[in-house]
């Protein structure tokens, strides 16, 4: 290995095997950047003359991108791409590497074969908008996103997009031993553990920085669950995340054994058919807590979803109803950047074409595990969006008071609501929208929505009118829970996306400062009210602890 614009130089030796596959360790970790050659010879090999020399060789950060569509979704399909394509013409992002791994050999699905020979299968390098617009927008745009906001023009970043549409979990992890630990997955199956044989285990002699995971639309329709239980989804994918952790991080010194873990929960209305099941899926893939990284349990023999990351997508639908795309009808016609026919869709609405903000929010929440402080710190949690800490039903002010816990807010961050209004059309707006709070009340198992909410004194919580509740015709004393964005589209309310687009980003409760006017919305929630204390209690493993005092002091009366 010969560095071509400088003095490094080194010789290693290793053995090939029969296939003439080898694989050979260097002798210290190298610095990010360079421009290296590395010629490759065989002497005891069956014609000692045969040579290869690799060009254009630099060392950084390697990011792994899996799951299915919507992380494969091109970057052809999205509504920021020409912005992305004007900037590289401009000389930026050269630091950024990428590589697809195309045209996949399905022929049997217990082992799913790259193809070793496709030319395609090979590293872009300077990007270029031809090859770009064919690959995964939310793995490039999570690169992007690291140069535009932290400036990291001076680190190597290597993307590789193995994702193939329409699969599942159980595909993407061992076959022979998920179903020993997890309840409910469709392993044994012969498909089970096909893409990790062909697309997982592949890569697991490269050192990666972590792993980008968009996956679950087919898995939706399957119990969430959660690995409290061994149960479902709340199951699988933390084992796939150790799983994966344990057979990268085999070699000392090569990849991390507790590796960063990004992944996406699932966009507005990409249910497939299932949307009582999304909401609590999205708290499945969140590790059954409303917040990641989870917390380390040392006495736990199985975890949740440690030294990880989200970007929370659940207000990331696309804008337009599906209807839009199968029946095109005039009516669907809007202004850019959301029109409903000047980006092109793929497959409809199921694919959301406003995959740059994936891409930031990713990049928002990963980059203090990645690149700040250290793995599982409180600290890193901050860029995930408010989480709620607990409630307090007040009967005499007819109100619900949420409060939402500053650990998990920046320096100078405050709980802000954002009513309902059209961008491209202001008459339309939270006086004329239903259901714009996304917030919902029960009781004796009947949901109804609260029409109005507004930021409490403090900076950290909201207040709840329960006097707009039904129409001011519920009691309130029979409340028993309270839950916000649990739906599989809940920004916008009863907006018809036939006739108007639902703005991403649309949700009403969000965390941000005036200075920056940067905003990350409030993480799904739903909690139960004690009718006695009229105080909230999580669901297991997270707590609410907001107001515990005043259940201690209430429950002695």
């Amino acid at each position: 290995i010969q560095q071509v614009d400088g003095n490094f130089k080194d010789t290693l030796n290793t053995m090939s095997m029969d296939n003439n596959d080898f694989k050979v360790l260097l002798n210290k970790a190298m610095p990010n950047g360079g421009n290296y050659t590395v010629s490759i010879e065989c002497p005891k090999c069956a014609n000692p003359n045969d040579m290869d020399t690799l060009y254009n060789i630099t060392f950084g950060d390697v990011f792994y991108c899996a799951g299915q569509s919507n992380m494969e979704l091109d970057m052809h399909f999205t509504f920021s791409r020409n912005d992305t394509y004007d900037a590289i013409r401009n000389g930026k992002y050269q630091n950024i590497r990428y590589m697809t791994m195309y045209e996949i050999d399905t022929s049997n699905i217990t082992f799913v074969v790259p193809p070793i020979t496709n030319p395609a299968n090979q590293w872009n390098f300077p990007p270029n908008n031809n090859s770009l617009d064919k690959f995964s927008a939310a793995c490039w745009y999570f690169a992007q996103s690291l140069v535009d906001d932290y400036q990291m023009t001076d680190t190597q970043i290597g993307l590789i997009d193995t994702s193939v549409g329409g699969t599942m979990i159980e595909q993407w992890t061992q076959n022979q031993t998920i179903q020993l630990f997890c309840k409910e997955s469709k392993c044994p199956d012969p498909s089970c553990g096909g893409l990790y044989n062909g697309l997982v285990a592949p890569y697991l002699n490269m050192t990666v920085k972590s792993f980008l995971w968009y996956q679950g639309e087919n898995n939706v329709y399957e119990e969430p669950g959660s690995w409290l239980n061994f149960t479902g989804y709340g199951c699988m994918q933390p084992f796939m995340l150790r799983q994966w952790r344990s057979d990268w991080s085999v070699v000392p010194n090569t990849t991390a054994p507790d590796t960063p873990f990004g992944l996406v929960t699932l966009a507005a209305g990409t249910d497939e058919g299932h949307g009582t099941n999304m909401a609590p899926f999205r708290w499945a893939q969140m590790g059954n807590y409303d917040y990641l990284p989870n917390p380390v349990l040392p006495d736990q023999q199985f975890e949740g979803m440690t030294n990880a990351f989200a970007a929370l997508a659940h207000d990331l639908g696309d804008p337009w109803n599906k209807q839009c795309f199968y029946l095109q009808p005039p009516t669907c016609q809007g202004d850019a950047p959301y029109s409903w026919n000047k980006t092109n869709y793929f497959m409809g609405p199921i694919h959301p074409r406003d995959k740059l903000p994936v891409g930031q929010r990713l990049a928002k929440s990963g980059y203090p595990i990645l690149y700040g402080n250290m793995a599982n710190n409180i600290q890193n949690q901050v860029n995930i969006g408010p989480v709620i800490n607990g409630c307090k039903l007040d009967n005499s002010s007819k109100t619900i008071t949420i409060s939402f816990n500053s650990t998990f807010m920046e320096s100078g961050d405050s709980i802000m609501i954002k009513p309902f209004v059209a961008w491209y059309n202001t008459s339309i707006n939270y006086t004329n929208i239903m259901d714009w709070t996304a917030i919902e009340v029960e009781i004796n198992r009947v949901w109804y929505f609260a029409q109005l909410i507004k930021e409490g004194g403090d900076g950290k919580s909201i207040i709840v009118d329960l006097t707009t509740v039904n129409n001011g015709t519920i009691d309130i004393n029979k409340i028993n829970g309270v839950r916000y964005a649990w739906s599989t589209y809940p920004c916008c309310g009863n907006l018809n996306r036939e006739y108007n687009p639902c703005p991403p980003d649309s949700c009403p409760i969000l965390a941000g400062n005036s200075k920056n006017n940067v905003t990350l919305p409030a993480v799904p929630f739903w909690a139960s009210i004690n009718m006695t204390t009229g105080i909230c209690e999580c669901f297991t493993p997270q707590t609410c602890t907001a107001f515990a005092s005043s259940a201690i002091k209430a429950s002695n009366y």
